[in-house]
């Protein structure tokens, strides 16, 4: 038998295809009251930049004098670390060193300068835009920076009179009109993009991408998340408590395209962390979450904790690899370190604990696995922090001054629109889609009033589960740790089949009421006999659903979903 046999002869009655159409079906409607971030697979910006090579060492022949001595001494840089600096001396009044770099635009020109001997002046030049940066140079590393617009020529630093010494490092020059995070080079120019966290309105539906790869994913729906966080942004705020750290705020392009990635640094060797303390009603399931770029450290310690009781997990940003967790009286969920792009990771730990009204989320900047200790100057990058209550993270929720709630995800199809392709003697639905690491709701078939009976498909670590009427139908489907899921259901008034990634079939019977009137994907609320039997939410991103109105066989389960 081929392959192509084991398929269906039959169409589907419906085919929503999110990942490929990137727009929804016009019967289905749509809500979330609020804005939400996702990524449209194509939108970078510019992060990191440097347009000079040999940012470091001046004895390179780019870097050329005007009769004056340039070579490397012995030294320690602006960070503390022993190296070869660069120095110059003057032969002459104005003299000193220049880099070509011509082009035309806005520039921002930086380095670190400190003057060794003589007048202490120095002037710094973007040739052919602006006058001189003239600046009285001191013994110690000062960053200097100098922007303007025109057609460049080269950039020059000069001394004041003849015989001054001074030293520099990290020359950097950037297209733009703001100073960023030093890069440095050697034989060529480096410009670094990031893809970029973007916001869809309210009721907007998302079409969500890997931010790496550029993959369509689908249609995003989510339930209702806070973000406990206050300035989620804004780590140099005092809503921020620092141990043995300092921050230094918008040095970096953050994910969402904007200067506002913050520097997390040790003051001195030991403990050296952020905390934030969100007061809120009592939860006994907690998610945190931040944004982490390595600086001249590579090792975090992410704490989350409901009062006292939290675990912590370890990850490394070299290897982008969850280390160990340690837990201080509370259960981990589950733990994630996520690549968006340009060496920028989100990583996340998701805890049970017992009951309390103060959450934490404490970062820790450390030297290594299972140590929880820096040395004094280690840094990283941070944005974007996030504590939610739940048993697995979602999309990132700016906040400011107060708590934000992003509204649930909801995409309905009812009335003709649903009637118009379903059918109540029986049918078969198939569904791919992100598999979430817990509890999650992905798609209900339902009837409205009373909304007494349904089918489902919901993950629960590691089983599908279908319900169907007043019975409740569970059917189980042990499932392989794989990214994503793919499920066919057949289903008649009395009897449920399912194939999960094309496995084994699995079945339940009953009697299962089919008299459905509607089709909803994302948030769901039911009732029993007219009264409220609860809710169903959860988070993923589905690619493809269809509908065949006839129950389809045990083969073509299998193979629609291998």
């Amino acid at each position: 038998m081929s392959i192509s046999q084991n398929y269906p002869l039959t169409s589907p009655s419906l085919s929503l295809d999110f990942a490929n159409t990137k727009a929804l079906d016009p019967r289905i409607t749509f809500s979330r009251p609020t804005s939400a971030v996702y990524y449209d697979g194509q939108t970078v910006t510019k992060a990191e930049e440097n347009l000079l090579t040999y940012s470091e060492d001046v004895s390179q022949a780019v870097w050329t004098t005007n009769v004056s001595s340039k070579g490397l001494v012995a030294g320690t840089n602006p960070l503390g670390v022993s190296q070869n600096i660069s120095r110059v001396t003057a032969s002459g009044a104005g003299r000193g060193i220049q880099q070509a770099r011509a082009n035309t635009g806005t520039f921002a020109l930086s380095v670190w300068l400190r003057s060794v001997s003589g007048s202490g002046n120095a002037s710094i030049l973007l040739t052919g835009i602006t006058d001189s940066g003239y600046f009285a140079i001191t013994s110690d590393w000062v960053r200097y920076t100098l922007t303007g617009t025109g057609t460049l020529n080269d950039v020059r630093f000069l001394a004041e009179l003849s015989g001054d010494v001074f030293e520099f490092w990290g020359a950097q020059l950037e297209q733009r009109d703001t100073v960023t995070a030093y890069t440095p080079t050697t034989t060529q120019p480096i410009t670094n993009y990031i893809p970029t966290l973007l916001t869809a309105p309210a009721n907007e539906a998302r079409f969500d991408h890997n931010p790496v790869t550029g993959e369509s994913l689908g249609l995003l729906v989510e339930e209702q998340r806070t973000n406990l966080v206050l300035r989620s942004e804004e780590f140099d705020n005092v809503a921020w408590t620092k141990s043995n750290a300092t921050v230094t705020a918008d040095t970096i392009v953050a994910p969402d395209g904007t200067l506002t990635g913050d520097l997390l640094s040790v003051v001195s060797s030991g403990r050296s962390y952020i905390l934030s303390l969100a007061n809120t009603a009592s939860n006994t399931v907690l998610s945190g979450s931040i944004f982490v770029k390595a600086g001249n450290q590579n090792n975090v310690c992410l704490t989350t904790s409901i009062g006292n009781v939290g675990v912590r997990q370890w990850f490394n940003l070299a290897t982008a690899t969850s280390g160990s967790a340690i837990s201080l009286g509370g259960v981990k969920n589950s733990s994630e370190i996520t690549s968006i792009g340009n060496d920028w990771y989100r990583i996340s730990l998701s805890i049970t604990a017992s009951a309390g009204t103060a959450q934490y989320l404490i970062l820790d900047v450390v030297t290594g696995d299972n140590v929880l200790s820096g040395n004094s100057g280690d840094n990283v990058y941070i944005w974007g922090a996030q504590l939610e209550a739940g048993s697995f993270p979602t999309s990132y929720i700016p906040t400011v001054a107060s708590q934000v709630t992003r509204s649930a995800d909801s995409a309905t199809m009812s009335g003709s629109n649903f009637s118009s392709w379903y059918s109540p003697a029986g049918g078969t639905m198939v569904i791919d889609t992100e598999k979430q690491p817990s509890n999650s709701y992905y798609v209900m078939m339902s009837n409205s009033s009373p909304q007494s009976a349904f089918i489902t498909q919901r993950l629960n670590i590691d089983l599908t589960i279908i319900s169907a009427n007043l019975n409740v139908i569970n059917v189980y489907q042990a499932l392989a740790d794989t990214p994503r899921l793919q499920w066919a259901i057949s289903f008649s008034p009395t009897t449920i089949r399912e194939s999960a990634n094309g496995s084994s079939i699995v079945s339940g019977s009953g009697a299962i009421t089919t008299t459905f009137d509607r089709l909803s994907f994302g948030g769901f609320a039911w009732e029993v006999n007219g009264v409220g039997g609860g809710q169903a939410y959860g988070a993923t991103r589905i690619s493809r659903f269809a509908y065949y109105p006839v129950r389809l066989s045990d083969t073509n389960l299998q193979a629609l979903t291998s």
